[in-house]
């Protein structure tokens, strides 16, 4: 094979593990109005392209908005916007009491980038692609802060062992035994890497000996090395 386990391997451990602790700084937007055709809120801002627009208002105070959760966005390489990570219960509580908590500035619901939230949580996993769990929700400069305390999160997972560098090229068996990938291989005798290389995007899960995902990802462009 071209691209070798040993990289393989490393680009999955490069992808972040459920588990760890994570900050991400974005736009929060209410799934609701996310949701929309268009993604266009029912204030009329379009939240892909100009999530700046959308109002504290129509967020806060529109019932279907308050009851549907939240979410906070990516800026993508194209200059659009996406969902970078979902909130629990627990979060898009977060999001409301910090809503709740910060008067309008203007009377029409804007709160001057206000809409820019701080969100640290533990990384896990949704039916809709990843969730921060537990999160505390503050403004862009750390203030206003709701939720839950970054000090009372559990520790970051430890970094797991660099793979072992091959001393000389080897056969091995890649077959998998999960229909779901392509390639199987035994990292120890307690673990188990299940991949598949779809052109340059690699699908990946590392498997406990006696059953239960140590950790699974899938990242764009991780393959894409000789």
């Amino acid at each position: 094979m071209a691209r070798s386990v040993t990289t393989l391997v490393a680009a999955f451990f490069a992808v972040q593990a459920y588990g760890e602790v994570v900050t991400h700084t974005g736009f929060v937007v209410d799934l609701f109005c996310w949701d929309m055709p268009n993604h266009r809120a029912i204030d009329g801002s379009i939240l892909d392209t100009n999530p700046e627009d959308h109002t504290v208002h129509c967020m806060r105070d529109i019932q279907d908005c308050r009851e549907n959760g939240f979410a906070v966005l990516q800026k993508l390489d194209d200059g659009t916007y996406d969902i970078a990570y979902r909130l629990d219960e627990a979060g898009n509580q977060a999001v409301l009491d910090y809503m709740d908590a910060t008067p309008d500035a203007n009377g029409q619901g804007h709160r001057n980038g206000e809409t820019v939230v701080k969100v640290t949580g533990t990384l896990a996993s949704g039916p809709d692609g990843l969730v921060i769990a537990g999160a505390s929700v503050c403004n862009s400069d750390g203030e206003n802060c709701q939720g839950s305390d970054p000090g009372d999160l559990p520790a970051p997972a430890p970094a797991p062992l660099p793979a072992p560098k091959p001393t000389s090229a080897v056969a091995m068996d890649c077959t998998s035994d999960d229909p779901a990938f392509d390639f199987g291989l035994d990292l120890s005798s307690r673990l188990r890497l299940y991949w598949s290389i779809d052109g340059p995007d690699l699908r990946a899960r590392l498997v406990k000996t006696g059953g239960g995902y140590w950790a699974e990802a899938a990242k764009a462009g991780a393959a894409d090395v000789e």
